[in-house]
């Protein structure tokens, strides 16, 4: 049976009787953030409560897990994971939620059997990336079962700025390979278009953008069929679908990342890039892993209708 220690500030103490519901058979200690200062507080309470994880909706908790972000949202950070000192942290929704939205409290469990059961979930190789480069192998793409595609781009004249690709092989052992693309001369264009062609597999976070870019671009991708937004939809219509959800809902290990967009590092951008289509590789992995039968029927129903838009796109621009 997992210890866990919720760490929670006193405006929730309300919902506890609710929260009971959500952990299953893990036992649960109470930390109030009251007079929490240091991370080793909580660390000491772990220790003696014998404790191997944490959950927590206290933003003073957050703050020292990531000490960079003056002002990190629980609501960004739900469902992501940390690991401090041997301890497992896990941030779960604000507990007003539980009541305030018809998905709280399967959202709220989810999150929590992160920790409560680990065996349920699978592990995932841990992210990496590689910025294109003369010496970067690109043939692990030309064999993967398929290939997230992500873009980036610029309002200033709608340009897109750089491109990530993740290869994923499922076999016996997943695996991933992440390469990162700025778009800022022809021979990266060329290399771009060669592995839009390649015939694996195509999977996008909401495509229908992406494709438009590329559209204009000349690049477009063939064997589209994989796209996370709408797999979603065809089995968890009234739950929220952007990335930054997904791969909480769907990676373990899974962290908010999407801050990182706004840093004027070039080289975090091109990596913020890069965990996109990590993020949406693991998305499309467990999709297939785990929908129940109705959600790809709904999605073989579903996706087709995105090909109509793109087709009148191109049309259009021809």
């Amino acid at each position: 049976m997992a210890q866990l220690v919720l760490v929670f500030p006193r405006a929730d103490a309300a919902y506890l009787p609710r929260l009971k519901s959500c952990v299953g058979t893990a036992s649960v200690s109470l930390y109030p953030d009251d007079n929490l200062i240091t991370w080793t507080q909580v660390l000491e309470f772990c220790k003696t409560k014998k404790a191997t994880g944490v959950i927590t909706t206290s933003e003073k908790l957050l703050k020292k897990l990531i000490p960079d972000d003056p002002k990190p949202s629980l609501s960004n950070y739900a469902g992501s994971y940390f690991c401090r000192d041997g301890i497992e942290i896990v941030v779960i929704p604000e507990l007003p939620q539980l009541i305030s939205v018809p998905y709280g409290k399967f959202l709220t469990s989810r999150f929590i059997s992160k920790l409560a059961s680990p065996k349920n979930w699978t592990t995932y190789p841990e992210f990496s990336h590689e910025v294109l480069g003369p010496n970067t192998d690109l043939d692990f793409f030309s064999s993967c079962d398929f290939i997230a595609i992500d873009i980036e781009t610029t309002k200033v004249n709608l340009a897109i700025t750089s491109i990530s690709y993740t290869g994923v092989k499922l076999s016996s052992e997943i695996e991933f390979k992440t390469v990162v693309i700025p778009c800022d001369s022809e021979y990266n264009l060329t290399v771009i278009k060669t592995l839009n062609l390649l015939p694996i597999r195509k999977a996008f976070q909401n495509g229908k953008y992406d494709i438009s870019y590329l559209m204009r671009y000349g690049v477009t991708p063939v064997n589209y069929i994989f796209d996370t937004i709408n797999m979603f939809h065809s089995w968890y219509s009234e739950l929220p679908k952007d990335l930054g959800m997904l791969s909480a809902f769907f990676h373990r290990e899974g962290r908010y990342w999407k801050d990182m967009r706004e840093s004027s590092d070039q080289s975090v951008k091109l990596e913020y890039n890069g965990r996109d289509t990590y993020a949406t590789a693991i998305v499309v992995c467990e999709w297939l892993l785990s929908a129940p039968k109705w959600a790809k029927t709904n999605y073989l129903q579903e996706f087709p209708v995105v090909f109509p838009a793109l087709l009148l796109y191109r049309d259009w621009e021809t």
